[in-house]
């Protein structure tokens, strides 16, 4: 469940929530996020553009989440109709992330879910169209990395017609025919449509990372998600492989650990093209 109450402070909001994630996760691993409270400023925009950002941002892992601000595109970026990209306006987001390899794959795929969401839902309102989005992370130490900017030339209003509880069968449905599978659990987030989160347990990483080297069609047809996340842990709950995509952004990335890649992939990587059906 989750709890929002916007705090107008001049030409910010503050978005308060008190957050619990129920998360029934495999044997031996821990939730990727715990539950809390935080606490964010959503800055810039009109009313309405920070109004439908805060009802976005409640439907995500809200405690990875620091700072966002709607403003206009950085340097380098406009708007190129030809090539699909279309929009004035900018989203920036800050998140935390542990500081490993493996650590930046969830933030970068939650901020990504957060844009298409936010880019999607404001064309449908008639608020100014949404051109891309930077993200930066800060790390334990203090340290942050480098805007990393994108500009999105997805089409408009990508299309979900699950509801939440019919994804997760449907997500659910599909383990059934994997193989080197012990266990798995499942939750659902929800920015605009919903987003499986997947945590599968295997007893051999690496022949399930070999028979899957597209981890992502371990979910089938990508299309009837907004997102979907997958974290391969093996017997004693150590990550394998952790894998992210954003359908509305058409964003992906990933992680392996390398006493697991097979040959053909970079150890601390995993290859992530969508697969169907």
């Amino acid at each position: 469940a989750v709890g929002a109450v916007l705090v107008s402070r001049g030409d910010a909001t503050t978005v308060e929530r008190s957050k619990v994630t129920p998360h029934a996760v495999a044997a031996g691993v821990a939730p990727a996020v715990s539950g809390g409270t935080s606490s964010m400023q959503l800055r810039g925009g009109t009313r309405s553009q920070l109004d439908l950002l805060s009802q976005i941002l409640g439907g995500v892992d809200c405690n990875l989440f620091l700072d966002a601000r709607i403003g206009t595109p950085p340097a380098g970026f406009e708007a190129a109709p030809r090539f699909g990209e279309l929009g004035s306006a900018w989203l920036y987001l800050t998140l935390k992330a542990d500081g490993t390899e493996a650590g930046l794959v969830q933030p970068d795929w939650e901020a990504s879910i957060v844009a298409g969401a936010f880019r999607d839902l404001a064309h449908a309102a008639s608020l100014p169209d949404v051109l891309g989005y930077s993200v930066q992370l800060v790390f334990p130490n203090g340290l942050a990395s480098a805007l990393d900017s994108t500009a999105i030339a997805e089409p408009f209003s990508h299309r979900v017609t699950q509801q939440d509880a019919d994804a997760l069968a449907n997500a659910r449905g599909r383990l059934a025919s994997l193989e080197h599978v012990r266990g798995s659990s499942e939750r659902v987030l929800h920015a605009a449509a919903p987003a499986i989160v997947e945590t599968i347990t295997t007893d051999d990483p690496q022949a399930f990372v070999s028979r899957y080297s597209s981890l992502q069609e371990v979910f089938g047809d990508l299309a009837n998600y907004d997102a979907t996340l997958v974290r391969v842990v093996d017997g004693n709950g150590k990550l394998v492989a952790l894998s992210g995509f954003a359908t509305r952004v058409g964003v992906g990335g990933g992680w392996i650990r390398p006493d697991v890649a097979p040959s053909r992939q970079t150890a601390g990587q995993t290859l992530l093209t969508p697969q169907g059906g």
